[in-house]
């Protein structure tokens, strides 16, 4: 871990050692990505109320599973494009993985 920049930002955090060292970096604070409201499931008074309600809801959600299927993929990256993917997407408060993922995403669609 590297230093913060502005101390102001940052937060400690204690790193413990496989040997029982302890250090203690500085670490960005980042603000949490603003993530999809989830469809929570309701408690059911009844079964027969908790069939209608997935009787109801099923296209919905199998459209959402159906969309949502994604491949694993691994490439190999230069270190260099690594931490620079990091640096990017810690101030843009997102995991640097989202961040490369929605980077590639942009390209292929401006590439059509």
């Amino acid at each position: 871990m590297q230093p913060c920049e502005r101390r102001s930002h940052c937060s400690r955090v204690r790193a413990v050692t496989a040997y029982g060292a302890s250090r203690v970096y500085q670490q960005p604070v980042l603000e949490q990505p603003r993530m999809k409201q989830k469809r929570v499931i309701p408690a059911f008074e009844s079964e027969a109320k908790e069939a209608e309600w997935w009787r109801k809801n099923r296209a919905t959600l199998k459209a959402r599973l159906a969309s949502s299927r994604a491949r694993v993929v691994s490439i190999r990256l230069p270190e260099n494009d690594i931490e620079l993917a990091r640096r990017q997407a810690a101030k843009k408060g997102l995991p640097y993985q989202t961040y490369i993922k929605s980077l590639l995403h942009q390209a292929l669609r401006q590439s059509r």
